[in-house]
């Protein structure tokens, strides 16, 4: 009996701790400094870039979420499809490609500006805005 009360008490505290994660916002942040090494017949320069901030969209449920995201100049949005079927990042001058399941793409956005975007092969109802300040 007591055994059981322990196991018992085990498994309540796992998905009361599942369900609290579940709950949280899709948005996700890292931040990944970018090592740049340049070298010429003489000299080798080694710089360390400014830190690159990638916030997460997830493609779910043929949707954006969140559907619209604000970052900085020339940080990025990176997309990863959660849907078993394959999406794309469409914007007016260019596209992702395709993107399966449990893949990401990334952009860095360098100029400021509003980005709507849009799944070219679900159009009707895969839309989102990046917003770059």
């Amino acid at each position: 009996m007591g055994r059981l009360l322990v196991v018992t008490l085990f498994m309540l505290i796992l998905v009361c701790g599942c369900l609290e994660e579940i709950s949280q916002p899709f948005t996700e942040k890292t931040t990944t400094a970018l090592q740049m090494t340049t070298t010429t017949s003489t000299t080798t320069t080694s710089t360390t870039l400014e830190p690159v901030v990638a916030i997460m969209v997830r493609l779910r449920d043929f949707r954006a979420i969140p559907e619209t995201v604000t970052i900085k100049r020339e940080n990025a949005v990176t997309w990863m499809n959660d849907d078993p079927v394959a999406h794309n990042i469409a914007f007016d001058d260019f596209s992702s490609g395709p993107i399966s399941q449990g893949e990401m793409y990334t952009h860095v956005f360098n100029e400021t500006g509003t980005y709507h975007y849009y799944c070219s092969i679900h159009k009707r109802y895969m839309t989102g805005t990046v917003i770059v300040e």
